[in-house]
C-alpha cells in the first residue's frame, strides 16, 4: 500500500512541482517588468537633472540650473526674473519674493513695472493663503465664501499683495484678472468690501442673503489634512475606489511633477486614511497628470492606467503605467507584459467594452502635431506625429493596438475623451476633445462579420464640433 501510494503521489507532485516553478517564473518576470518601468521613470528623472529647460514644470532641476548662473550674474535682471519665476514653481516664494524686490533697485520700464509687480502680487497672495492654511487651519480655509475662521490671522502677506495690486489697477483698470485677485486678497483680510475701491468691486462673493435659495450651493469643506490625504504637491490626477475590496472608498493619487509619487491611501473604515503606497509596491511610480480606472481583467478588483508626459511635445516620450489590482492591497505594472508599452505624450484615456466581448478595451488619446506642440519644439525641430489609437482587450491582460479602423483615425493633439451611447442602440461612442482644433465624435455603426467594430465621424453633422 505505501509503495502504491508513493507512486501514485509522484505525478501530482511533479504536477505541483511544475505548476509552481512555471509560477515562479511568471512571477519573477512580472517583477522584472515591474522593476524596468521604475527604471524607466528614473532615468526621466536624470534627462530632467542633466538637462531640466525641456521640462517646464520641472522647476526643483530648473532652480538648481539658474543657481549657478545667478551667482556668476548677480546684476542680470531678467536672469533674477526668471529666477524668482521658477522659485515661485517650485514653491520657495519667499525666495521669489526677495529676488523680484531686489529688481525694484533696477530702472525699469513700464511693461517690466508690470511684469514685476504682478509677480509679486501672486507671490503675497499665495504666501499668505499657504501661511494660513498651516498656522489657521479650518476646513473652510480658501473657500468662497470665507467664514470668520478663514480669515487671514496674519495679515501682512495679504496686505502686501493688495498694495501691488493697486498699483496694478491704479495703471490698468480694465484688466479683471486684477479685479478678481484684488476681490478675494480683500475678502482674506475680512476688509470685503467697505476698505475696497468700489470702482473695482465684484458684488455678492461673501454676502448670499439676497440669492435664491435654490442658488445657494452647499458648502463643503476641506478636510483633506484631517483625514490623512492632504497631499501638496503640483496639480495632478485621482481615483476613488474600493481597491482592497472591503467595502470601504480608497483613494489613489497622483501628480504631474516627475519627482512626485504616485500615493495609494487606504480607508482606515472610520472616515479616514493611511498611506499604504510602499505596502501596495507603488515605490517608485512618479509621475502622471491623468489617470482612469477600470477593471481590465475581470477580477472583482479596479486596475489603474497613469498617464505620463502631456504637455511636453518631443519632450513627453514617456510610458504610461498599467497596475494591475492583485486583489490583497497590492499592484504591479504589467504595462510591458500587456502591450500597452509605448512612449508618446499623453494625458487622456477611456475605457468601454468596444467589441462587446466582454473585456475593457481602451481608447488613448495622445498629444500629435499641432500650434501647441510647436511652443515646445526647439531648434526649429519638426513636430512629431503621436497618433492615438484604440487597444483592444485579448482578455488575458494584454492588448492589440489599432491606429486605424474603419471611420476611425485620430492624429491630433487629444486633451480629453469618454465614451457613451449617443444614439441608444447599445454600442459605445467616442466623444474627443482636440486642443487647437475640431473637437470629434466617433459614432459606432456596429460590428462587421469579423466582429470588428465600424465608425463614423459625424461631429460637423452632430453641431458638436
Amino acid at each position: 500500500m505505501t509503495t502504491v501510494q508513493s507512486y501514485t503521489a509522484l505525478p501530482i507532485l511533479i504536477f505541483i512541482f511544475l505548476i509552481t516553478g512555471c509560477s515562479d517564473e511568471s512571477y519573477q518576470a512580472e517583477r522584472d517588468n515591474h522593476n524596468l518601468m521604475i527604471a524607466k521613470l528614473d532615468s526621466i528623472v536624470e534627462d530632467a537633472r542633466y538637462d531640466p529647460l525641456k521640462y517646464f514644470h520641472a522647476n526643483e532641476f530648473r532652480v538648481a540650473f539658474l543657481d549657478s548662473l545667478i551667482n556668476a550674474n548677480p546684476n542680470d535682471p531678467r536672469l533674477r526674473y526668471y529666477y524668482a519665476f521658477e522659485n515661485k514653481n517650485l514653491g520657495d516664494l519667499e525666495k521669489a519674493i526677495s529676488n523680484l524686490e531686489r529688481l525694484e533697485n533696477f530702472p525699469t520700464d513700464s511693461a517690466s513695472q508690470r511684469m514685476l509687480n504682478e509677480e509679486l502680487a501672486i507671490n503675497y497672495l499665495r504666501l499668505a493663503e499657504i501661511n494660513n492654511c498651516f498656522e489657521n487651519y479650518t476646513p473652510t480655509n480658501c473657500i468662497l465664501p470665507f467664514d470668520e475662521e478663514a480669515v487671514h490671522q496674519n495679515k501682512s502677506y495679504v496686505q502686501s499683495s493688495i498694495s501691488r495690486l493697486e498699483f496694478l489697477l491704479n495703471r490698468y483698470p480694465d484688466n479683471y484678472t486684477f479685479h478678481w485677485m484684488y476681490n478675494i486678497a480683500h475678502i482674506a483680510n475680512s476688509s470685503y468690501p467697505d476698505a475696497m475701491d468700489s470702482d473695482y468691486l465684484i458684488p455678492g462673493l461673501q454676502d448670499q442673503e439676497d440669492l435664491p435659495e435654490n442658488l445657494i450651493a452647499p458648502m463643503f469643506g476641506d478636510v483633506g489634512m484631517m483625514k490623512g490625504v492632504g497631499v501638496d504637491e503640483i496639480s495632478g490626477s485621482a481615483c476613488v475606489e474600493d481597491f482592497t475590496g472591503d467595502g470601504n472608498p480608497d483613494i489613489f493619487v497622483t501628480s504631474y511633477g516627475l519627482t512626485d509619487k504616485g500615493m495609494f491611501f487606504e480607508s482606515d473604515k472610520e472616515g479616514g486614511f493611511n498611506n499604504r503606497t510602499s505596502e501596495a509596491g507603488l515605490d517608485g511610480m512618479m509621475g502622471g497628470l491623468n489617470i482612469v480606472c477600470s477593471d481590465i481583467n475581470n477580477s472583482g478588483h479596479v486596475d489603474i492606467l497613469i498617464l505620463r508626459g502631456a504637455w511636453l511635445a518631443q519632450h513627453g516620450e514617456h510610458p504610461n503605467s498599467l497596475l494591475r489590482n492583485n486583489g490583497d492591497g497590492t499592484f504591479t505594472d504589467i504595462t510591458i507584459s500587456s502591450g500597452l508599452y509605448e512612449e508618446m505624450p499623453t494625458q487622456t484615456a477611456a475605457f468601454a467594452d468596444i467589441n462587446q466581448d466582454g473585456y475593457l478595451d481602451i481608447f488613448i488619446g495622445n498629444e500629435s502635431s499641432s500650434e501647441w506642440q510647436d511652443v515646445f519644439s526647439e531648434n526649429d525641430e519638426e513636430p512629431k506625429s503621436y497618433p492615438s489609437a484604440i487597444f483592444f482587450n485579448n482578455g488575458d491582460e494584454t492588448f492589440k493596438r489599432v491606429e486605424t479602423l474603419d471611420g476611425f483615425e485620430l492624429d491630433q493633439f487629444v486633451k480629453g475623451a469618454s465614451w457613451g451611447d449617443i444614439n441608444n442602440d447599445g454600442f459605445p461612442d467616442l466623444y474627443v476633445s482636440v486642443m487647437g482644433g475640431d473637437n470629434k465624435l466617433f459614432v459606432h455603426r456596429g460590428l462587421d462579420d469579423a466582429g470588428v467594430p465600424q465608425f463614423e465621424e459625424i461631429s460637423q453633422k452632430a453641431g458638436v464640433e
